[in-house]
């Protein structure tokens, strides 16, 4: 099982996942206003989280099971971007960063270090950050990602998307049944 860390100090969050209801929006999805309601309803968790705890561009990560061809992610990038260039008025500093991968390459964390980090969950692997969204994580996805139908490899995506939050996970769920 897993378990919080026990050193929070809990009048942050009292519970640490909370689930957002997704809708199921593919890649070749052309209803904007269904695009932007929901990340409109991910940056007003997001904004809470800043207001309420004083968070910095760099206390979030947002992970997604598949970045190819994701229209979400770049939807939550212009969002986060536009918060911070608001809330400081400097229109100079990235703010948000999204990680693409290249055949051949690895991505550099290094490009994002006081960013928001949107990445896969591939990519995420070994980093941490305060706030975790996870979203368009489905039985489906994790399976494409791991290119098997189920098993080890396929519950350590889940595991490894699961334990990157250091505070907070908002788990957006996509009700369709599967195991997830």
């Amino acid at each position: 099982s897993i378990e919080c860390d026990s050193t929070i100090d809990k009048t942050i969050n009292e519970k640490s996942i909370k689930i957002i209801d997704s809708p199921v929006i593919y890649a070749n999805d052309k209803k904007y206003e269904k695009i932007d309601k929901f990340c409109s309803e991910i940056m007003a968790h997001y904004i809470n989280e800043v207001e309420t705890n004083n968070y910095l561009p760099n206390d979030f990560l947002i992970i997604f099971p598949i970045m190819k061809g994701n229209i979400i992610a770049p939807e939550l990038q212009t969002k986060i971007q536009e918060y911070w260039i608001s809330k400081y008025n400097d229109k100079y500093t990235q703010y948000a960063y999204l990680h693409k991968h290249t055949a051949g390459t690895v991505i550099n964390t290094d490009d994002s270090v006081d960013a928001t980090r949107i990445m896969s969950i591939r990519s995420s692997k070994g980093d941490g950050r305060r706030i975790i969204f996870l979203l368009g994580i489905t039985e489906q996805s994790l399976k494409l990602v791991s290119n098997k139908k189920k098993g080890l490899v396929y519950e350590s995506y889940l595991h490894v998307a699961l334990t990157r939050a250091k505070n907070q996970i908002y788990f957006g769920l996509i009700r369709n049944n599967d195991d997830i």
